[in-house]
């Protein structure tokens, strides 16, 4: 078994070696660290395994290591002025300790004979990771494989052995998304006692333990946990409103990943950014342009150097689109950016409203509404009812208090309008692929129900934050309708 682990080396180093880079960029956010560490790892080995087919070479360990030390040692002269020897001690003891914990979570997970349950499409995902292996043989990347699956979560998974995945890796990135969670919890409950933070947070992991549907994550061997990180870290970066190039980069590291994992993210991932552009939270045009245009020509990038069979229309079009961004980003007067912030931050839901409207006005049946019922009321969707109370009471929470100025209500707002980017994404995976324009199914196997990782801990945040905390509810009544004057 040992042996055997230690053919992952590539593997744990490169996760290990990414967190010396995530500390450098997040100097003073160590509990988003190993969320942007498992992020740059799948963005680096993506870039690798892209690199490795064009070049028809099986390089693609040798790449990502590359990337990945080139990163560390940029990221470490960057921050030279603050890197003092207690620093440097203390995240190359982090680092190490990552790559032990990885190392035992890969033991672990085969001692306890727990890769039997740490399903997903195993079989998929080892056949196109074997293929990236091998930097040649992409005929069975057809359209609809590459798009739905994507390109990320597979690259990462290539770093693994000759017919390998890491399972492992999975568990890492749980315990970073609980991390993250901590953060968010910590962000909206700054005004309240360490105790009250404590006891709303254990309440919360003791939700999310027992809920089937988030347990899974754990082991479940996809790339939705991985793209709730990069979620996770772009809210994040809007409630603490930084705007150094440290910060801008790792927003692109984030954004980029989850384009890479998996293409329609690059639709719902507009939300937040977009956000961040038009909330003035990324403060300079040259970072607001070079965070959409690097993002978002990710998509381009690999459906390019991964040779998937779609028209050149979309790579081409998809790379206009990246480039506009930027210029409009970039060009765009502040005041207005703003106006546009401040209308649609209020009617976020109106986004799902829409979205649900578009797939029932083009739906043969009601199967999607029956598929909603049996998920969240008759638990078939394994979320017990923590989904529905915890949906409900956000919704309700921000409609009556949605000209609120709190960070709160825009992160409220933003999960939900991420619900129904979600549906939209849906949608057009039915449009363009299936045929069938249902947005949702019974069960776990439905890509709605299980994308809701993506919202859980930012709607639950919130939520308690508002519970733990109701004189600070009254004093909001109060308050002033948002403006950018009085926006805390």
């Amino acid at each position: 078994m040992i042996t055997q682990l230690n053919e992952f080396w590539p593997f744990f180093l490169a996760v290990g070696i990414s967190y010396i880079s995530a500390s450098n960029l997040l100097m003073g956010l160590p509990l988003l660290r190993l969320a942007l560490a498992t992020l740059m790892t799948v963005a680096f080995s993506s870039i690798a395994v892209g690199v490795s087919i064009q070049a028809e070479q099986s390089v693609h360990r040798e790449i990502t290591l590359v990337l990945t030390i080139a990163t560390a040692l940029l990221t470490s002269l960057s921050n030279l002025k603050h890197l003092r020897p207690r620093f440097l001690f203390s995240i190359f003891f982090q680092s190490a300790s990552v790559i032990g914990l990885l190392f035992l979570a890969e033991w672990g997970v085969r001692q306890l004979r727990y890769t039997s349950v740490a399903f997903g499409d195993i079989f998929t995902l080892i056949g196109i990771s074997e293929i990236f292996k091998q930097a040649a043989g992409l005929e069975p990347l057809d359209t609809s494989l590459a798009l739905k699956r994507g390109a990320g979560f597979p690259s990462v998974q290539a770093l693994s052995p000759e017919q390998e995945l890491s399972h492992g890796f999975m568990v890492i990135a749980f315990l970073a998304w609980i991390l993250m969670s901590l953060h968010l919890f910590r962000a909206l409950m700054k005004n309240q006692g360490v105790f009250t933070l404590a006891l709303g947070f254990l309440i919360f992991v003791g939700i999310a333990l027992s809920t089937e549907a988030v347990l899974r994550n754990s082991l479940f061997l996809s790339s939705h946990l991985l793209t709730a990180l990069a979620i996770g870290l772009l809210i994040s970066f809007f409630i603490e409103g930084k705007s150094t190039w440290h910060s801008v980069a790792a927003m692109i590291l984030a954004i980029s990943a989850a384009i890479f994992m998996r293409a329609d993210t690059a639709l719902i991932l507009l939300l937040p950014l977009a956000a961040l552009i038009l909330g003035n939270k990324i403060t300079s045009p040259a970072k607001k342009a070079t965070v959409f245009g690097v993002s978002y020509l990710s998509l381009p990038f690999w459906l390019w150097s991964f040779q998937v069979d779609i028209s050149s229309a979309v790579t081409l079009g998809s790379t206009l689109f990246a480039i506009a961004g930027a210029l409009v980003s970039f060009y765009i007067p502040e005041n207005y950016q703003w106006d546009v912030y401040s209308y649609f931050r209020n009617r976020m839901i109106a986004i799902l409203v829409v979205a649900v409207g578009l797939s029932l006005l083009t739906s043969v049946s009601l199967r999607s509404f029956e598929a909603l019922y049996q998920n969240y009321v008759m638990t078939e969707g394994l979320w017990g009812y923590s989904v529905l109370v915890i949906g409900v009471l956000s919704v309700l929470l921000w409609l009556l208090r949605r000209k609120v100025d709190s960070v709160q209500n825009d992160v409220l707002a933003l999960t939900v309008g991420f619900l129904g980017m979600m549906v939209l994404a849906k949608f057009g995976d039915g449009v363009f692929f299936s045929g069938a324009l249902e947005f949702a199914r019974i069960g776990w196997g439905d890509s709605i129900n299980r994308l809701l990782i993506y919202v859980f801990a930012p709607l639950s945040a919130v939520l308690f934050a508002r519970v733990f905390d109701p004189e600070a509810k009254l004093d909001q009544l109060n308050s002033r309708p948002l403006t950018k004057s009085n926006l805390s």
